[in-house]
């Protein structure tokens, strides 16, 4: 007998939009780089344009399909070419590229738009890197804070308020980095490096919290977390030219959780992970086909759905972020793909729903993007502050809310971890925020079973006072033996229970302790 898993993004499948709705004549670079290349926001979409000499890179509204001109306006400043460029998620105007040229700038776009002669002149230019600037990304909390790695194999954090370098990781790291990201609490990074192995380091204190052995081989690597369930993923290549998935859990590295072969190509994946829906999307350079696969707590955790086949083969890819999708269409990520024929495509990946109503299961709160909770002052000098949220709402306006002011029916949504997870830690081995494991019964089934054993018990009392013969004793042993399956099955449910409160008063200790040490050192200050 077969076994089809149940889930509600089984059929999840992708959308190419119509050639009216792309974006044609883009002068992309032709340089072979291991980042995206493009990046997008709410209002914009930039890449790293084709050219000689000095780096740029074109920054045009995401309105403006259709074929674009030989010439646009251009951001323009270094002396060498540009790597990779990223949003400030809080302000949309702006956005920080690094270079060849071993620097980092961020440029500020006037509210009218670009100027038709386009921008040369950053707000802030930040040097310190001893080789090539390689990747910058925003802090995603606090504000003004960004960082960049280099490959000279150091991760360089800077603040746009005060212009200066704020802090650096040195000397832990064995080869270049090949991709970084923060956690979403903004207080963690996560690397991945070329001499095999992937760290977790406490920004602001300079301390690896985590090494693991990575990949087996040195072609490059992409690193994501997966916040809600503290774990750590990685694409990239095994012995040959096998491409793989590996996922750890925070709690225990030994070993992989998961270690899954995609297939046997050159191409380097390009992962995106989407918290609120637990899918990991891979495209690939040189590749038309986005894979995407669902994430689990229950083994074997990683689930393949399907492969999207359409299009043209990639050149870079980036996603839109998660709060700008259209709920309404059940539309759950939106990608935008720089091609190897000089266009943009846009993506967009849709759970079917038969009903136009708002699909609130598959829109639970997401990380609000658009606001910090914090001030770069305030993380420079060592506070936390969990991340605010987006609420999805029926008539598409959206709701934005801190983590304390989240919709009861969102209580159960994990938070990200504000301090780094250890052996120590009281939350290294549970998630974040209490939340109601999945295959639990909830009271009003146990209260329904319970009302089926009375029942049960009444009908037997009747039959043993009317029974007689063997028919009436078969039919008082039939309900005997599904009064004790019953029975059965009402002890295992109370036992579920009993163990989830008590993993929900732990955790409620744990998150008192940690308020409590935050109260502590604000009073210290």
């Amino acid at each position: 007998m077969s076994f089809v898993r149940k889930s509600k993004f089984r059929h999840v499948f992708g959308e190419l939009a119509k050639r009216e709705f792309m974006y044609e004549g883009i002068k992309g670079t032709g340089t072979t780089l291991d980042t995206n290349m493009i990046k997008v926001n709410n209002k914009y979409i930039s890449y790293i344009w084709e050219g000689s000499g000095g780096g740029a890179i074109c920054v045009f509204p995401s309105t403006q399909v259709g074929r674009h001109p030989t010439s646009m306006p251009l951001i323009r400043g270094h002396t060498r070419p540009v790597t990779d460029m990223d949003f400030c998620p809080h302000d949309p105007d702006t956005i920080a590229t690094t270079c060849e040229d071993c620097t980092v700038r961020v440029w500020k776009i006037p509210e009218s738009g670009m100027p038709a002669d386009g921008i040369e002149e950053p707000v802030a230019a930040f040097t310190g890197h001893g080789r090539k600037s390689t990747e910058v990304i925003w802090n995603p909390c606090a504000s003004g804070i960004l960082a960049s790695a280099g490959a000279d194999a150091t991760i360089k954090v800077w603040d746009l308020n005060s212009k200066e370098r704020v802090f650096s990781i040195d000397n832990q790291h064995g080869d270049a980095i090949q991709s970084f990201q923060w956690n979403q609490a903004g207080n963690m990074i996560g690397t991945q490096c070329r001499d095999k192995k992937i760290r977790l380091f406490d920004v602001r204190s300079n301390q690896k919290v985590l090494e693991i052995q990575s990949h087996a081989g040195v072609k490059t690597a992409r690193f994501l977390f997966n916040n809600k369930r503290n774990w750590l993923m990685s694409t990239g290549f095994g012995q040959g030219s096998n491409r793989q998935v590996l996922i750890w859990d925070e709690r225990n590295t030994t070993k992989p959780i998961v270690s899954n072969v995609i297939d046997q190509a050159s191409g380097i994946m390009m992962p995106f992970f989407d918290e609120a829906t637990q899918i990991l999307f891979i495209g690939s350079k040189g590749e038309a086909n986005i894979r995407y696969y669902e994430l689990t707590e229950d083994p074997p955790h990683f689930f393949y759905i399907t492969t999207f086949p359409e299009g043209t083969p990639t050149r870079g890819l980036t996603a839109l972020p998660k709060q700008y999708v259209h709920s309404e269409h059940c539309e759950i990520m939106k990608f935008f793909r720089i091609t190897a024929k000089d266009s943009i495509e846009p993506i967009s990946f849709v759970v079917p729903r038969r009903s136009e109503m708002f699909q609130a299961d598959i829109y639970p709160p997401v990380v609000d993007t658009t606001t910090p909770s914090m001030t770069g002052e305030e993380w420079i000098k060592g506070e936390n502050k969990p991340p605010r949220y987006y609420v999805f709402t029926a008539d598409g306006k959206g709701e934005h809310c801190n983590a304390d002011e989240l919709p009861a029916s969102a209580a159960a949504s994990p938070s990200p971890v504000c301090s780094p997870i250890h052996s120590g830690s009281p939350l290294a081995s549970s998630s974040s925020t209490p939340s109601i494991p999945e295959g639990h019964v909830p009271k009003a089934q146990l209260d329904a079973a319970n009302a089926k054993i009375a029942e049960l018990e009444k009908q037997l009392a009747e039959i043993k006072t009317k029974a007689e013969g063997g028919n009436g004793s078969a039919k008082i042993e039939q309900l005997e033996a599904a009064l004790k399956e019953k029975d059965e099955h009402i002890a295992d449910t109370k036992a579920k229970i009993e163990e989830l409160q008590k993993d929900i008063a732990t955790k409620d200790e744990a998150i008192a302790e940690l308020k409590k040490q935050m109260e502590e050192k604000k009073a210290e200050m």
